[in-house]
């Protein structure tokens, strides 16, 4: 009996010692886990920003916190913007507003409690150049009016009909200028094509009248080709085309035959493509006919396609009516497609102008002219409904496709389109899009002026202005983050295309989707003048790791914020100045507050916010380019420059409550006037 009862004290006394021992791994293998083990930093340069990338292992508790420093041409280091952390094992953010061609040191500290001293992180890097790469190779000439079809060799005597011809013998350093005329060509640069950046290629315009690369057919312009159908209904032979115009005025396409002899949407024209017959029929606006009126019809799919290309400039060409499928475009970049300028072209009649699909990286896209007209005529809701091909806009990255970083899209022109562009694309990548969108005007949208949905990891929108829109900034859901909306003027929202819809300053509302990640709204100034509305608004299904609103204008007209939401998520709004024309102020969880005081004192929220009309200066010049200031003023090119808009009208006037009234956000406004930073986009000038 004894010894049974040893037995089994030595039985349990063992087991014992195997769980404390298994618990005492547990905790010494999850204090491990707790402390940082591994880190290391990346950066990537753009022309006026750098994005910082800090990779790490460990911290499994998730307490470990990033600040980030910057020395920008030694001029010593400095705290700027902190970083946000990315699906638990990485920091990302941004050194924001650097002249091109700086040398920027980047430092960043993380700060683990669990770790016995803090990890300093350092790298160093250089900002881009903004002078388009010049190419110094053999230059080829191609004219369609002047060229010689069967004997041309690309020489000033002798040039080329086709830019094919020319592409063939497309190599590094390479200019192929294009002299004036129409192309009717669709075409692919040499696959693999490499340049360098010393010495591009360039394809452009030889500066002697309007280079036109074209997908419409001239022969069907021929009326002869038309045959009446009855009911005002004229037809032609045809595969294919989902673009038919019409003097100017871009044509429905109808889904049936009977739909298009009633005009079933209520539009003033349309057409119907029979596939199986191969026959397009068409209905003209006014009953007109084709015998006295000029059609256009597109039928080829694309204009330029970049497959594994680099170091190209396309630039002073117009790229017109690419519209036979679903998937039509002007140019397409893909397949690890790197440092490509594209430069002072337009873009006119394309529903999609530029494709992004694949792995792509530094594109630079600047001073661009990009429109469809006649799409905002369109009915909202059927165009969502059957015709979304409609809605990409000036840039459309894949959904499930692209997975590129690095685009600049700077100092462009988008408008009379329905959408501006959708600058992200592919869910969950391990790396940031370090992607900008700035200094560009987005006007006249029936919908979005920037979408970043999908993954935007240090996406940033800055410095633009936008006007006459439903909804300037989308981040629905913008997965990933942070994503940066900064310094934009938001003006004149209101339904272009008739919808019921609220017009927003900044798109959250989303459905069964992820989280956004950080989403931060700093200095931007939007307005809107339509009935029973609000500049900013949170509705329908959101959620996101944080919203940031600082030092922001809200003006509405029923209310200058409206935020309804059934959960709760992290909202953080502090320093912006509200005014609204309607009889309150802020709509918050079911309750109008006609006082921001009163707003502040119920949720804790906008403690050190200002309630009360902007006082904006109302300038007369409306339809010429002012300079005027924003809060990156100065930090861009270094002195005197700043940021052009298409509007004076919203500079502080000398008694605005907006001025003086901002809060310092390092790394941001930095370069203030006067005694502190003024709310909203527009600093005020002496």
């Amino acid at each position: 009996m004894k010894k049974k009862l040893m037995y089994w004290h030595i039985l349990i006394s063992f087991t014992l010692f195997v769980i404390i021992l298994s618990n005492l791994s547990k905790v010494v293998f999850s204090e491990e886990l707790n402390t940082i083990i591994e880190s290391q930093i990346a950066l990537h340069a753009t022309l006026h920003h750098v994005g910082v990338q800090v990779n790490f292992t460990g911290d499994h508790n998730a307490n470990a916190s990033a600040s980030l420093e910057a020395n920008i041409d030694n001029a010593g280091f400095k705290t700027v913007h902190r970083l946000s952390r990315v699906a638990n094992n990485r920091f990302v953010g941004t050194v924001f507003s650097i002249p091109p061609e700086s040398e920027v040191e980047v430092r960043v500290t993380l700060h683990d409690p669990d770790n016995s001293s803090p990890i300093v992180l350092s790298d160093s890097i250089q900002t881009r150049s903004e002078q388009i790469p010049q190419s110094s190779g053999a230059t080829l000439h191609v004219s369609i009016n002047d060229g010689d079809a069967e004997n041309g060799d690309g020489s000033v005597e002798k040039p080329y009909t086709r830019i094919a011809q020319a592409l063939e013998f497309l190599h590094a350093g390479t200019t192929i200028l294009i002299h004036a005329g129409v192309y009717y060509e669709q075409l692919d640069i040499p696959y693999g094509y490499g340049g360098s950046a010393e010495n591009p290629a360039t394809i452009r315009s030889a500066g002697d009248g309007e280079v036109i690369l074209t997908g419409i057919s001239e022969t069907l312009k021929n009326p002869s080709l038309w045959q009446g159908e009855g009911n005002d209904i004229y037809s032609t032979t045809l595969a294919q085309t989902y673009f038919v115009n019409v003097d100017g005025q871009r044509l429905w396409r109808y889904e049936t035959f009977s739909d298009l002899q009633t005009l079933s949407f209520n539009t003033p024209s349309g057409f119907y493509m029979d596939e199986n017959k191969q026959k397009l029929y068409v209905k003209l606006p006014h009953n007109i006919s084709p015998h006295s009126n000029e059609i256009q019809v597109s039928t080829l799919d694309y204009a330029m396609q970049l497959n594994n290309v680099s170091h190209l400039v396309i630039k002073d060409l117009i790229f017109s009516g690419y519209g036979s499928s679903q998937f039509s475009h002007a140019l397409a970049i893909a397949e690890n497609s790197q440092e490509i300028w594209i430069v002072n072209n337009r873009f006119e009649h394309m529903s999609t102008a530029i494709w992004f699909e694949g792995y792509s990286e530094d594109i630079t896209i600047m001073n661009n002219d990009f429109s469809d007209e006649g799409v905002n005529d369109f009915d909202w809701e059927q165009v969502k409904k059957n015709q979304w091909w409609l809605e990409r806009g000036a840039v459309f990255c894949s959904n499930d496709d692209y997975s590129g970083r690095g685009i600049i899209f700077y100092k462009n022109t988008v408008h009379d389109m329905f959408d501006g562009i959708k600058i992200t694309g592919q869910e969950h990548l391990d790396y940031a899009n370090n992607s900008d969108i700035e200094a560009n005007i987005f006007r006249h949208l029936s919908d979005d002026g920037v979408e970043t949905d999908g993954w935007s990891s240090n996406v940033r929108v800055v410095n633009n202005y936008f006007e006459n829109l439903l909804s300037g900034v989308s981040v629905a859901p913008a997965i990933g983050g942070p994503t940066y909306v900064i310094a934009n003027l938001i003006t004149d929202l209101n339904n272009v295309a008739g919808t019921d819809y609220e017009t927003v300053a900044v798109k959250f509302n989303v459905s069964d989707k992820e989280p956004s990640g950080e989403v931060f709204v700093y200095h931007n100034t939007a307005t809107t003048q339509e009935a029973n509305q609000a500049a900013f608004s949170i509705t329908n299904k959101v959620d996101s790791q944080g919203i940031f609103l600082k030092n922001n204008i809200w003006v509405g007209t029923a209310y200058a914020l409206y935020y309804w939401l059934d959960h709760t998520i992290d909202f953080n709004e502090d320093y912006d100045l509200h005014f609204s024309t309607g009889e309150n102020t802020i709509f918050f969880q079911g309750e109008a507050y006609k006082t921001v005081a009163d707003y502040a004192q119920r949720y804790q929220l906008c403690q050190n916010c200002t309630m009360g009309d902007p006082l904006f200066k109302q300038a007369t010049a409306i339809d010429t380019l002012a300079a005027i200031n924003t809060p990156f003023k100065n930090k861009i090119d270094n002195s005197d420059k700043p940021v052009l808009f298409k509007h004076a009208d919203y500079q502080l006037s000398e008694h605005s409550p907006a001025r003086n009234k901002a809060v310092l956000i390092p790394g941001i406004n930095d370069n203030f006037l006067g005694s502190a930073p003024d709310i909203g986009a527009v600093e005020f000038i002496e």
